[in-house]
């Protein structure tokens, strides 16, 4: 296999990876929808990446990664997740600006150049996110506590983590709500939407958003 892969042949593993089911796979819909573009586009492109032997494709049925397009997705984000922490603590960018730039940083092909990069950040294990950081093995440890849908109300929390998503991040901002501000969940609000209590202010969240938030009980 060449190991000279386009950018788009790179956006094509990692999403497949962060879209993969229990069972490592997802479906052709449900990546064109993620990737905006046609399924026949997409179909092509996974074909092109079973016979580099990055997916396994069957027809009319699943997508999962080979462990060589897995090994290749992770460091996709191992890099991503570097240059993130990059941004945020050396140039000032803020959390909710770093993911489009780190988007073109990651595909620098230089090994070297991402190893001093971490050792240079002092090895981090989270991202201005929360997310966790790829080790140098490529080991991943799952982000802990719950998300703030699943979180009880009445009870006392630590945000840990939020989704690199860019309205829900501004959302945050606006409140001066960041990892490791404390909160409570106060429960629903009439359009059912999940209500925290932080900073003496009320923030309503959707589903999606209250699902998107992971916290850790507070001691």
């Amino acid at each position: 296999m060449n190991d000279q892969l386009t950018r788009n042949e790179e956006d094509y593993l990692k999403a497949i990876d962060k879209l993969a089911d229990d069972k490592g796979q997802v479906g052709t819909n449900a990546l064109a929808k993620h990737l905006k573009l046609a399924a026949p586009s997409v179909t092509a492109m996974v074909q092109k990446l079973d016979g580099k032997g990055l997916v396994n494709y069957v027809k009319y049925g699943g997508i999962s990664l080979t462990e060589i397009g897995q090994h290749k997705a992770i460091q996709l984000l191992r890099n991503h997740r570097l240059w993130e922490v990059f941004l945020s603590e050396h140039l000032g960018f803020a959390w909710d600006k770093v993911h489009d730039i780190a988007e073109q940083l990651e595909h620098v092909r230089s090994s070297e150049l991402i190893a001093r990069l971490g050792r240079f950040l002092g090895d981090p294990t989270i991202d201005p996110h929360g997310d966790p950081i790829p080790s140098h093995d490529l080991t991943i440890q799952p982000t802990g506590g719950t998300t703030f849908f699943a979180a009880k109300s009445g009870d006392s929390f630590t945000l840990v983590a939020a989704a690199d998503n860019q309205d829900l991040l501004a959302k945050l901002n606006a409140a001066k709500v960041s990892l490791g501000s404390e909160l409570v969940k106060v429960g629903k609000d009439k359009q059912g939407r999940q209500v925290m209590q932080v900073h003496g202010q009320s923030i309503a969240f959707s589903e999606v958003e209250a699902k998107q938030l992971h916290v850790s009980l507070s001691h």
